[in-house]
């Protein structure tokens, strides 16, 4: 998919938001976000989603029912799909280089509030691309060159 972004904005847009709590189910950077509001949010960003389904599954669904293409490969600007097999998608992350990720993560459903995400450290975070050994797939994306 291509984007009217560069490569360098969207990160730089990405990584703003690090340390924004967890929040199960949520998109909103101000009360908390999990992995695909966040995601959404960066997708949104880039100009190539305008979606109302915010799971991963429905991200995916999304992107591909609109051409992308899924890849094996963990490459700076992808987004990665993790869970237990294809269509069980559960946890998505963007690569802001080849070595890392950010994600919102460190907990899971019972994560409701900000104090709880607080105690958890549950947060937008960065970390390395290999983190989880559940990984999928991913999705690749074009970006505008840098002037």
């Amino acid at each position: 998919m291509k984007t009217k972004k560069t490569l360098s904005e969207v990160v730089n847009y990405a990584k703003q938001f690090e340390g924004v709590p967890y929040i199960w189910a949520g998109n909103s950077f101000l009360s908390g976000l999990d992995c695909s509001g966040y995601v959404q949010h960066i997708l949104l960003y880039m100009g190539v989603y305008d979606f109302w389904d915010r799971s991963c599954r429905g991200i995916v669904r999304f992107l591909t029912s609109r051409g992308a293409k899924k890849s094996k490969e963990k490459k700076a600007g992808y987004i990665l799909l993790y869970g237990s097999e294809e269509g069980k998608e559960e946890h998505i992350a963007f690569a802001i280089s080849d070595t890392h990720v950010i994600e919102a993560g460190g907990a899971g459903e019972d994560c409701k509030s900000r104090e709880m995400a607080r105690v958890l450290s549950a947060n937008v975070r960065i970390k390395p691309i290999n983190h989880r050994k559940d990984f999928l797939f991913s999705i690749p994306f074009h970006y505008k060159e840098s002037l």
